[in-house]
C-alpha cells in the first residue's frame, strides 16, 4: 500500500519517498475582519458581513518531512535534486491518505536538508501553500471514473446524470439540488431549449435572463452568462450570482419554453469526502 503524496500527476515514491506528515490542518484558518471601536467593550466582527452571509477561508499549508535514503553521498545528493526539481511551480496535490481529494498546490519553501548515517539518509523538510477547499476528482456531468477514488460502499451512483440533469416544462419548475460535499458549491446551469427568458430563484436571490435567442449558461462560480457559442450574456442579465449549501436545496426555476437543465459542479470538501450518507431526497442512489 503507497503512502506518499501525488504533486503534479506523480508520486513521490517515484522518488524513493518515505512521506512523514508535520502537519496538514483539518481546517484552515478563518479570514476574520473585526473593528475596535472606543469605548465599548469587545469588537465588532464584520467576518461574515459580505453578500453571501458566511466566512470565508485563509490559504491551507501542509508541512512535509520526507525521508529518502541512497547507497552514498553523490547518489543522495542526485535524488536531492531530482525532488527538488519535481516540487518547483504549482499543480494538482493529492495525499495517499485521502486519494479522493485534490488541492492546488504550490511548494513555497527552500530545500534544505543534512545528510545523515554518512550521506546515505536525509530528511527533506518542505511546505506547500493550497487552496483552502479541496475538491473531488470527478464532477456532477461526467460521473465517477475507474481512477477516481470513491469507497465501493458509498451512497453514490456511477453515472449521476438522472440526478443532475432535469427536463423542465414550460412554467414554474422546483429543481432539486444535492450537493455531494459539504462545503458551498457554485455550479454551472446549462439551459438547452429555444427559451427566450429564463427565472432562477434561491432563497433571496434571483437570476433573471431575458431576449434569449436559445441556449444559455449560468456559470455561479465564474460570475459569467454565455449563450451556447460562449458569447456573453450579461447583458440580458439582471440579478446576483449565489452559491449552494451543503445537503439538499431546491431551485425555482421558470422558462417560457421546455428545455433540459444539466447541474456541473466539482463536489468540495472541508478535509475528506463522506458519500456513505447522502440525501437523496426520494429517491436513493445505486452505490458504486
Amino acid at each position: 500500500m503507497k503512502t506518499g503524496f501525488i504533486f503534479k500527476n506523480r508520486h513521490s515514491s517515484e522518488f524513493g519517498v518515505i512521506l512523514k506528515t508535520k502537519s496538514r490542518p483539518a481546517l484552515p484558518g478563518v479570514k476574520s475582519y473585526r473593528y475596535d471601536v472606543p469605548n465599548m467593550d469587545g469588537s465588532y466582527d464584520f467576518t461574515a458581513a459580505n453578500p453571501f452571509g458566511r466566512e470565508f477561508y485563509n490559504d491551507r499549508i501542509f508541512e512535509l518531512s520526507l525521508q529518502i535514503t541512497a547507497d552514498h553521498l553523490t547518489a543522495l545528493e542526485r535524488k536531492t535534486a531530482a525532488i527538488s526539481a519535481w516540487l518547483t511551480g504549482s499543480g494538482e496535490l493529492i495525499f495517499d491518505a485521502a486519494s479522493g481529494v485534490k488541492w492546488k498546490g504550490r511548494f513555497i519553501s527552500e530545500v534544505a536538508y543534512t545528510p545523515e548515517r554518512r550521506g546515505k539518509t536525509a530528511i527533506l523538510s518542505v511546505i506547500f501553500q493550497s487552496t483552502p477547499i479541496g475538491e473531488a476528482t470527478f464532477n456532477t456531468i461526467d460521473g465517477i471514473r475507474l481512477k477516481d477514488a470513491v469507497y465501493l460502499d458509498s451512497d453514490i451512483p456511477l453515472d449521476m446524470s438522472g440526478y443532475f440533469v432535469k427536463s423542465l416544462t414550460s412554467g414554474s419548475n422546483a429543481v432539486d439540488f444535492v450537493n455531494l460535499g459539504d462545503f458551498y458549491v457554485r455550479p454551472q446551469l446549462e439551459f438547452i431549449g429555444d427559451m427566450k427568458n429564463i427565472t432562477v430563484i434561491f432563497g433571496d436571490s434571483k437570476i433573471m435572463l431575458e431576449d434569449l435567442t436559445g441556449n444559455a449558461v449560468i456559470d455561479l462560480e465564474k460570475y459569467i452568462v454565455t449563450d451556447g457559442n460562449g458569447n456573453s450574456l450579461l447583458g440580458n442579465m439582471q440579478g446576483d450570482f449565489f452559491e449552494l449549501p451543503a445537503g439538499r436545496s431546491v431551485l425555482q426555476i421558470y422558462t417560457d419554453e421546455p428545455c433540459t437543465l444539466s447541474l456541473r459542479y466539482t463536489p468540495r470538501t472541508i478535509y475528506d469526502f463522506d458519500f456513505s450518507e447522502i440525501d437523496w431526497g426520494d429517491a436513493d442512489a445505486e452505490t458504486v
